[in-house]
């Protein structure tokens, strides 16, 4: 019982301390985040500190940088964690969990799949028995500079683990700008990047994470085909290049899609297999679902449609959001399951694995519209000019 009121008097006093502020120093010691004096109080606080569940594993070479927000979880007889941030010059705090002090470690230059037995390595002599684990809560957001052939954007803020190939679903490229290849720019050192032959190698995943203040180049190429799948994808490809790698570069972000088969507009249409080699300029579709009615061309948003029994041409192209500006209306070319083609009308009835491409047409309503205004007012001028003369 004595030692039950001793026990009590102890926490109670420590309970009545002020926390003095985390004092971190680039090279040394710093202080103990808690109170000055380990005690019981602290040891029940540190087990206290509790995470929360949205942790992230950042993939494997991911590095640190500054602003992250990260938690260092530490193992061992007394196990504790908490939270922190990377700062400017790329260091973290480490606490000991039985003394006064800690100390900090730059981690903004090493790779996460070696950061465990690094950190591990270094602070050996100081946590004999405990085991450091660092967590990504979230990253920071930064800049990084679009230069090149783009349109109309200089940087954009991004967070550190976005690759490059996902940074471009939000760059205008221009139409003679490549898909493939990009110069990289960061502190002192550049270098080139080919997605494709990331993608040829099965590597398209391991194309670079973005850094802060990092530049993009985006180089010039002209060697492009057109893929409708949600939408028209441009991507690069070149004279004799396989089908089905044309196609996985238009959906390396979504790999779900498994096309039955590939149809081949070039002069004509023509049905082909994976195999198949393309030409600088075709445009592939796919024949996603064979239980599906695909609708493309130059509709709002060319998809794969489920197959409704008796539904004619026209459902369909409205549920594909209708209509662009210059597509022809009410005239359809009809891709069979086995490659026929055929021109066909609002009424006609699609069967299961058919495509409906909707055709452009030579001149749009404001085409016409522009040039017959044009036209009226050159004619206007000419008159009004011949009576000014005629007066005379």
């Amino acid at each position: 019982m004595i030692w039950f009121f001793i026990v009590q008097f102890t926490v109670g006093k420590e309970e009545r301390r002020e926390i003095p502020k985390i004092e971190v120093k680039k090279e040394g010691k710093i202080r103990y985040p808690f109170s000055a004096v380990p005690t019981i109080y602290d040891t029940l606080r540190v087990r206290s500190i509790i995470t929360e569940k949205t942790l992230i594993v950042p993939p494997k070479d991911y590095t640190f940088s500054a602003g992250d927000v990260v938690i260092v979880r530490i193992s061992g007889d007394v196990p504790y964690e908490y939270e922190t941030i990377v700062d400017y010059d790329g260091y973290i705090p480490i606490y000991f969990p039985t003394g006064k002090t800690g100390r900090s470690i730059k981690i903004s230059d090493i790779r996460y799949d070696s950061l465990k037995s690094y950190l591990n390595r270094k602070f050996s002599k100081y946590l004999r028995g405990y085991r450091i684990h660092v967590f990504l809560k979230s990253p920071a957001v930064f800049p990084v500079v679009i230069e090149g052939e783009v349109s109309n954007i200089t940087s954009i803020y991004v967070d550190g683990l976005m690759r490059l190939h996902d940074v471009l679903k939000y760059v205008p490229l221009k139409p003679n700008a490549s898909r493939d290849k990009f110069l990289i720019i960061y502190e002192d050192t550049s270098f080139y990047i080919d997605l494709k032959n990331m993608y040829s190698s099965g590597d398209i995943y391991e194309s670079p994470l973005l850094k802060p203040n990092m530049r993009i180049e985006v180089l010039r190429d002209s060697s492009f085909c057109v893929v409708f799948v949600k939408g028209a994808e441009v991507v690069n490809c070149d004279e004799g290049e396989s089908v089905l790698s044309v196609f996985r570069k238009a959906t390396f972000l979504d790999l779900s899609y498994k096309p039955k088969g590939f149809v081949i507009k070039r002069n004509g249409f023509k049905k082909v297999d994976g195999d198949y080699t393309v030409k600088v300029g075709d445009t592939i579709l796919p024949i996603v679902h064979s239980d599906s009615v695909y609708v493309s061309g130059y509709v709002n948003y060319p998809q794969p449609l489920p197959f409704v029994p008796m539904a004619p041409a026209a459902y369909y192209v409205s549920q594909a959001g209708g209509f662009k500006d210059n597509a022809v209306i009410g005239r359809y070319t009809l891709i069979t399951r086995e490659g026929k083609r055929f021109k066909i009308d609002d009424s006609y009835i699609p069967m299961p694995g058919d495509i409906i491409y909707v055709d452009r047409t030579l001149f749009t309503v404001k085409d016409l519209i522009f040039y017959a205004t044009s036209f009226v007012g050159v004619l206007a001028t000419l008159v009004n000019t011949y009576l000014l003369i005629s007066r005379r």
